[in-house]
């Protein structure tokens, strides 16, 4: 079996069983659930980085400087992500709401994008990189902004119904959920911000800054993102739009950065 296709297949399975065990100690505790749960973590974080790292190698450039094979970065800084913020702010639940998203972005990164140098999109620079890099980051942060906005939601419900047994008693109270999300849009709209002036940037220096540029979908749409969430972010700040309201837009927000990532490409 080539090494491509066997770190393929490990990182698949073990990203598909850190989902499982995510969700299953959310659901209910298990005994050994979280020491699963970890393992599982750290195998498929060590099989998608040597799938990325071979895959770098049979193609000669980083999936970085490639459109949609950047959902192979996105998803593994996602998963590095939630394993080190489920550790340090102790949100045992994180996992549940952020593994089978990295799973389904690790899936559509291997298989539905073409790699830079072979029959996808390819694109060079360092500047470009760095664009790209900065709002691959940016995704992150609102991924995670996603997964607290889905616990809040959880939680409220819980809450409302009275039932603060289960699954409920896993999650942090409903002010700390509300602050994890406020830090993701602040964090993530400056990288955003960033991301946009190095991609103008790049394009005036190679003198296709124009209204062809404008008009490509990936630009329009990373526009579009940052424009709902610098929305969000000023409703939340002046306008003290909190709690559920925030919580529902910044789900659908989310969604418009899924479409950026991974459909924008079907509008070329």
């Amino acid at each position: 079996m080539e090494p491509r296709t066997l770190t393929l297949l490990l990182a698949l399975a073990l990203h598909g069983a850190a989902a499982f065990f995510a969700i299953r100690a959310f659901v209910r505790r298990a005994e050994g659930g979280e020491r699963l749960l970890g393992l599982a973590t750290v195998g498929a974080l060590a099989a998608h980085a040597a799938f990325v790292v071979v895959s770098w190698r049979n193609h000669g450039v980083p999936p970085i400087t490639a459109l949609p094979a950047t959902a192979l970065v996105f998803s593994w800084l996602l998963a590095a992500g939630g394993l080190a913020l489920r550790r340090m702010l102790g949100i045992a639940a994180l996992p549940a709401f952020t593994s089978p998203l990295v799973l389904a972005l690790f899936v559509a990164g291997a298989f539905t994008g073409g790699w830079p140098g072979g029959p996808g999109e390819r694109l060079v620079g360092v500047a470009l990189a760095l664009h790209v890099a900065t709002a691959v980051a940016a995704y992150v942060a609102f991924a995670i902004g996603f997964a607290a906005a889905l616990m809040f939601l959880w939680q409220e419900r819980a809450l409302r119904s009275r039932r603060l047994g289960g699954s409920a008693s896993r999650l942090p109270s409903l002010e700390t959920l509300d602050r994890a999300l406020h830090g993701t849009l602040l964090s993530g709209l400056p990288l955003l911000t960033t991301s946009l002036v190095l991609g103008a940037g790049w394009q005036r220096s190679a003198g296709t800054l124009g209204q062809e540029w404008l008009l490509d979908p990936k630009v329009i749409f990373g526009l579009i993102t940052w424009a709902v969430y610098a929305s969000i972010l000023l409703a939340r700040q002046a306008l003290f739009l909190h709690g559920r309201r925030v919580a529902v837009i910044s789900i659908a927000a989310f969604g418009v950065v899924l479409f950026t990532l991974l459909g924008t490409r079907h509008l070329l």
